[in-house]
């Protein structure tokens, strides 16, 4: 898909492509909590995969400005034939991994027909599910305005926004650190609801935001929740799926948090259209992300 990207040409094409390639991203993720499942020990679970992120964050951050370098320097062309090289190399080395002897357990065969009814079966899992939607709408519905605070109330200069979301990429790595060893400690549920309590003062510190300083807070907990987040959903399904069924409730939470993805600032764009202030789009999005923390107290691991 990348090599396409050395090919394609046209604003058209490449956001396809674009859309491609993030539906791709997404459709190994079943498969992916599985090997996780089976090659990490339970009790290291969460350490592990946040010394993986680490290395990945760490990869970001050291990449981004080569590549915007390299962008200045040789047509785009190249730099996407490089990507598709390395992603090919790193597909093979991942394809060698195997489970640690005593850690994989019995797995059955997914299919689409048992994803619908494991929701309306499993009642734990429909409520985290509805979580996770309620939250995602929360919070993506407000992203559309984060560029309209940031430039046209505020006037932020290019550079000071740079700066913020340097903050924020400083935070992202830094936070797995901590994450790790609490998912260890109190669990993946615990830890997601910390980080979407965490979430809550992104969108309120936008409500009330009167310069780069008040900015600061949202980008500090943008930084730290999203490391939180992502190692909450990814052993959480492992956690409430128990051994055997992991890949077909990874699958129905990619699917629900794809779907609001796409809904969710859909809807945000069409408040402001109706003619919504941007306060009140901001004050809902804080209101459903504190009325998707209050129930996840309630959902137990097995």
């Amino acid at each position: 898909m990348l090599l396409c990207g050395a090919l394609l040409t046209g604003a058209p094409w490449l956001l396809a492509l674009a859309a491609l390639f993030w539906i791709a991203e997404a459709l190994p993720s079943p498969a992916y909590a599985h090997i996780m499942q089976q090659i990490y020990p339970p009790r290291y679970l969460g350490r592990a995969m946040s010394a993986v992120r680490i290395e990945v964050a760490a990869v970001v951050l050291v990449a981004t400005p080569i590549t915007g370098w390299a962008l200045d320097q040789v047509r785009r062309q190249l730099l996407f034939a490089l990507a598709a090289i390395f992603g090919i190399a790193l597909s093979l080395v991942f394809s060698r991994v195997r489970p640690v002897d005593g850690v994989a357990g019995a797995t059955s065969q997914p299919a689409l027909r048992t994803l619908f009814p494991i929701v309306r079966h499993d009642r734990r899992f429909a409520l985290y599910l509805l979580v996770l939607t309620v939250y995602g709408f929360g919070a993506v519905m407000a992203l559309p305005l984060y560029p309209i605070v940031q430039v046209s109330r505020l006037q932020l200069s290019y550079t000071t926004i740079g700066y913020l979301n340097l903050v924020q990429s400083i935070f992202w790595p830094a936070g797995f650190f901590v994450w790790g060893r609490l998912l260890d400690c109190y669990g993946p549920l615990w830890v997601l609801r910390l980080s979407i309590l965490l979430a809550v003062f992104v969108p309120l510190a936008y409500v009330w935001a009167g310069d780069a300083w008040t900015l600061l807070p949202a980008f500090i907990c943008q930084g730290l929740m999203q490391g939180g987040f992502e190692l909450g959903i990814t052993t959480g399904v492992i956690d409430l799926a128990g051994r055997g069924r992991v890949m077909e409730y990874t699958a129905l939470q990619a699917a629900t948090i794809g779907v609001r993805g796409v809904l969710a600032p859909l809807l945000g764009a069409l408040l402001l259209g109706a003619g919504v202030s941007e306060t009140l789009v901001l004050g809902i999005a804080v209101g459903l992300v504190v009325i998707s923390w209050m129930p996840l107290g309630a959902i137990r691991s097995p």
